[in-house]
């Protein structure tokens, strides 16, 4: 190729790539996204930390949980920039779609073999790798919500204030009988949480509150034994009786939380991951292995990072003046909080036991997946912000 082709070429090449780089990441949200890259590195190293024979083979980074994780985190990140690119309003329109299709995707699954011996609805299997809906049901719930209440007062009223649950209650029980308590408690923190934002009536939120304590009664006469067992592990926590029966995750994770002390255990030599004492470290009790291993102050530094995440991601729900796209940043980050909530408190015994992860630092390509998909529709919202043309949405009279 001569001289002369090439010079032509390139000046349109570099044109094309400065205007892809100016679409990708003129107003990018760098501190949401650095916070989110940086608990994902954690949660490598984490991850790395529970596999036994990396633990005691020194020679080897990367075991198969953290390398199958580092995959997950590259392909999760294919997709999230693409993503951040398209117009959140476009993708807003298929809302109602994605929906019904998150839908249809966990009644299949409920009908289908469970994938694993314990009698569980959970996944689909692709090879070795679960792909598990309830995780992207999440997104199209918040998508769905914040596209039908852009433009209604109804909620205002109390029974159109009703109406918006059952876009909770739905896919809420399918997940509850595959079965999956933890994911399933996302959907109404969440939902309450936009309806606040919307402007909904204080007096109605208060008043669904209500009704939800006078039905714990009749949720406790529901429950699987299992889930009750971990419920009375929890209150009597301590308890030398409820050490090896209900609680015994529980005491394993506080023993755990408490060896690492201030400053944490030299690298790769806490007893209680060294020898595997605590179930579930690589998922559920991910915060515990950090806790052991960086100490008070390494815990610190991720709930610093998953602050800047959720003030951040605030700020941008609150620069859009467009109905959609504030409730769709609201619901986002409520979600995520709201998971990280549960799993935290469940880990240091503020919460009874239950299966959630914990956002990004998790194990799992489904998790992981579905909290860099929301981030990326989270920036999205903040690079593509619309003009105020007329009253501020969702600012109503008092009462």
């Amino acid at each position: 190729m001569s001289r002369a082709v090439v010079s032509n070429i390139a000046p349109g090449f570099f044109q094309q790539l400065r205007s892809l780089r100016a679409k990708v990441f003129r107003g990018f949200s760098w501190p949401v996204f650095l916070s989110v890259l940086a608990l994902a590195c954690i949660g490598l190293l984490a991850i790395y930390l529970t596999d036994r024979t990396a633990v005691q083979s020194s020679s080897r980074f990367f075991d198969v949980f953290c390398l199958r994780q580092l995959i997950f985190l590259f392909v999760g990140l294919a997709l999230f920039f693409p993503l951040v690119v398209f117009d959140y309003r476009r993708i807003g329109r298929y809302s109602y779609y994605f929906f019904a299709v998150s839908l249809g995707l966990l009644v299949l699954v409920r009908l289908l073999p469970p994938a694993t011996s314990m009698r569980v609805h959970r996944w689909f299997t692709l090879g070795s790798v679960g792909l598990q809906p309830s995780e992207p049901a999440k997104i199209a719930f918040i998508l769905a919500l914040a596209w039908y209440l852009r433009f209604r007062k109804s909620y205002r009223r109390f029974w159109g204030f009703l109406l918006p649950f059952v876009f909770a209650l739905v896919p809420m029980l399918l997940i509850v009988i595959q079965p999956d308590l933890g994911t399933s408690l996302l959907f109404l923190p969440t939902l309450i949480i936009v309806l606040f934002a919307a402007g909904a009536r204080k007096r109605h939120i208060a008043v669904v509150f209500v009704m939800g304590l006078f039905s714990l009664p009749l949720v406790w006469l529901k429950m699987p034994d299992y889930q009750r067992s971990r419920i009375v592990g929890w209150l009597k926590q301590g308890q030398r009786s409820m050490r090896t029966g209900p609680g015994y995750q529980l005491d394993r994770s506080l023993i755990t939380i408490g060896s690492g002390g201030l400053y944490g255990q030299p690298w790769a030599q806490a007893d209680m991951i060294e020898h595997n004492m605590l179930i579930n470290d690589h998922t559920d009790f991910i915060f515990a292995v950090i806790a052991a291993q960086a100490g008070l102050l390494g815990t610190l530094l991720v709930l610093s990072l998953y602050l800047i995440l959720f003030g951040f991601g605030l700020r941008i729900a609150q620069a859009n003046y467009d109905p959609f796209g504030r409730l769709l940043a609201v619901g986002i980050v409520a979600m995520l909080a709201t998971q990280t909530m549960i799993n935290i408190a469940m880990t240091i015994g503020l919460l009874p036991i239950t299966g959630i992860t914990l956002p990004f630092l998790s194990y799992g390509g489904s998790s992981l997946w579905s909290c860099l998909l929301a981030v990326a529709l989270l920036i999205n919202v903040g690079k593509h912000r619309s003009l105020l043309l007329g009253q501020r949405p969702f600012e109503f009279s008092s009462g």
